[in-house]
């Protein structure tokens, strides 16, 4: 199934071509995926109820998730696609709202800003203020180590995937609703943080 983006060359949107790959994605998901999780709870916190619910069932499968009876390589490898789109719809986000922000910053500070609201550690902090944990499938190596050090990556990488599936669900209107209520509050930290050194 071919899923298409709904984008047009307006304010606001990113043109048609951008992300022209989004209608050209398509979903290795298996009808046993549906009764793996009920998700209504996630959509709630996240403030956006899919369209096609697969494609967030689809974006919470970890790589390691290959020995779970029911998950697939092709659904493995789809859910890694939607978490690198997602990567490139939040770059996007983050950096249209720091030039709204902040209209005289130079280039280098807007980098630097753009690199701290996007990191693992901050994503992973989203993601788990979220309860992504809950919903995820995961392998069992993982499940047996859920306290690693390196858990936030697993948890940021899901985060980006739920973006990238809201992309290819809605579109970038969407995605960017999404993307920045969660990353509201970070908003405002930065926001207070470069008024006090302004000051």
């Amino acid at each position: 199934m071919v899923w298409s983006n709904r984008l047009v060359g307006a304010a606001g949107q990113l043109p048609l071509h951008f992300f022209s790959l989004a209608s050209n994605l398509q979903i290795g998901l298996r009808t046993n995926l549906k009764a793996m999780h009920e998700l209504s709870w996630l959509e709630d916190r996240l403030g956006y109820h899919f369209e096609e619910p697969e494609l967030l069932r689809c974006a919470l499968i970890h790589p390691s998730a290959g020995d779970v009876k029911g998950v697939t390589s092709e659904d493995v490898a789809y859910s890694l696609r939607l978490s690198w789109l997602g990567d490139s719809v939040l770059h996007m986000v983050v950096s249209d709202k720091l030039h709204s922000l902040f209209p005289t910053a130079a280039k280098d500070e807007l980098h630097r800003w753009r690199v701290g609201l996007t990191t693992n550690k901050i994503l992973g902090r989203v993601a788990t203020g979220l309860g992504l944990e809950e919903g995820m499938v995961i392998g069992r190596s993982v499940k047996q180590n859920l306290q690693a050090k390196d858990k936030h990556v697993m948890l940021a990488g899901a985060l980006e995937a739920i973006f990238g599936a809201i992309f290819v669900d809605s579109g970038f209107r969407k995605a960017r609703a999404a993307i920045r209520r969660v990353l509201t509050k970070d908003f405002e930290k930065l926001l207070e943080h470069v008024e006090e050194a302004d000051a």
